[in-house]
């Protein structure tokens, strides 16, 4: 009987330890339960809060970024425009500077034209001049040659050779320098 008591008793603890194991249990379940979900509620404000956080500072980023952007494309477009004016500009001195020179070549052409020209009417002009003082020292030589008689002067007539007065006119045929002329 005492055995039985005792095992009695054993069983009864057995399940009042089992219940209480399982009343234990459940109120550490519910427990662990509550602590988790607040310990999730906790995780996920955070996680939120560094979320809004982490998506602001990109977004003010990327906004900087796209503002640079921007203002580099607007810039770079002005420059586009500006190289563009300087590549026309470039290309309109190159036609002009082309364009000049041809002008120059034709222009020292002609000058060149009419400077042998100025020299071919300058050489008659001289030779015309030569063949008239020649004719006039000739009409002035031969009547003076013959009144007087000056030696070394002598007429076409008589031959000679032709010679140069010192000024770059030529002699008349045959004159030797009478009277200094």
């Amino acid at each position: 009987m005492l055995e039985q008591k005792l095992n009695e008793t054993r069983t009864r603890k057995a399940m009042e330890i089992s219940e209480m194991d399982g009343r234990l249990h459940d109120e550490y379940e519910q427990q662990m339960q509550k602590n988790l979900q607040e310990l999730r509620d906790s995780y996920e404000k955070q996680m939120a809060e560094n979320k809004d956080q982490f998506t602001q500072m990109y977004e003010d980023k990327l906004r900087n970024l796209q503002e640079k952007f921007d203002f580099e494309r607007q810039n770079s477009a002005g420059k586009m425009q500006e190289f563009r004016e300087l590549e026309t500009k470039v290309t309109g001195l190159i036609s002009r500077n082309k364009e000049l020179e041809s002008t120059n070549t034709s222009l020292q052409k002609r000058m060149a034209e009419l400077t042998q020209a100025m020299d071919d009417k300058l050489a008659q002009f001289r030779a015309d001049m030569a063949r008239k003082v020649n004719k006039q020292h000739m009409g002035l030589c031969l009547p003076f040659a013959q009144s007087r008689s000056v030696p070394g002067c002598r007429g076409q007539e008589q031959g000679g050779s032709n010679g140069s007065n010192g000024e770059g006119l030529q002699r008349p045929y045959g004159c030797q320098g009478c009277l200094g002329h």
